[in-house]
């Protein structure tokens, strides 16, 4: 654009033919798939349906297809502008002193929202595992920009969880392939996909969680160890 060359972008040649296909030709083959004209909401789910289909031959991603899409409420489009920009209410500023305070470290997994977590536990087959891959990359960095930024700590690095991802794929990427997804995804500044206020709810359940299987198993210590009164 401009005379300017765009960055460089990984292309994956799948598949090479003579054959010359029209518009209408490809036109017609996309719309037999289902998937020409799916929402956004649709689409992720759609998505989502074919990670959990690799573990359960029982689900059926196609049944996305036939869910209508849900209209996203103005306060839901208002809070998505607002992403990444700081807490508002009262409450979560509480919240956030006590992540502060406490200095627990967070997994960054569950500040990242499900669909990211499929990837991570599934991967992703190859011919979309590209673009996915750089989705996540950068929703890792975003997430793991704004946790920093707010003084929140977490684990692991975000560079490890793409790793993890990269193992996880059908085939495994390549190291090389991996490393351009990583550099290219780390020229720009990344953005979270989850607001700050949904990361602390989800670090407010798991500190629950986690507190609470301690407290039983301090329990079951201190049981184990009373001497049976006869």
């Amino acid at each position: 654009m401009d005379g300017e060359l765009s960055d460089v972008r990984a292309i994956t040649l799948e598949e090479y033919s003579e054959s010359q296909y029209g518009c209408k030709i490809l036109d017609a083959a996309l719309d037999a798939t289902g998937l020409y004209d799916l929402s956004d909401q649709q689409w992720r789910r759609w998505l989502q349906l074919v990670h959990l289909a690799k573990m359960d031959n029982s689900v059926d991603p196609h049944s996305a297809l036939a869910q209508s899409p849900i209209p996203e409420l103005r306060s839901a489009v208002l809070k998505h502008q607002r992403l990444g920009r700081g807490i508002s209410t009262k409450d979560n500023h509480s919240s956030l002193k006590q992540h502060r305070v406490s200095r627990i470290s967070v997994p960054l997994t569950i500040c990242l929202t499900k669909s990211d977590r499929a990837l991570l536990k599934y991967g992703e087959l190859e011919g979309n595992r590209n673009n996915a891959g750089y989705k996540l990359a950068r929703n890792l960095l975003g997430t793991s920009d704004l946790l920093t930024q707010h003084r929140i700590v977490h684990h692991p690095d975000s560079h490890q969880l793409f790793e993890q991802y990269c193992d996880h794929c059908t085939p495994p990427m390549e190291d090389a392939e991996a490393n351009t997804i990583w550099q290219s995804a780390n020229k720009t500044p990344a953005f979270a996909s989850r607001t700050l206020e949904s990361m602390l709810m989800s670090s407010n359940r798991w500190q629950s969680r986690k507190f609470r299987k301690q407290r039983i198993q301090t329990r079951k210590l201190v049981f184990t160890n009373v001497p049976f009164l006869r």
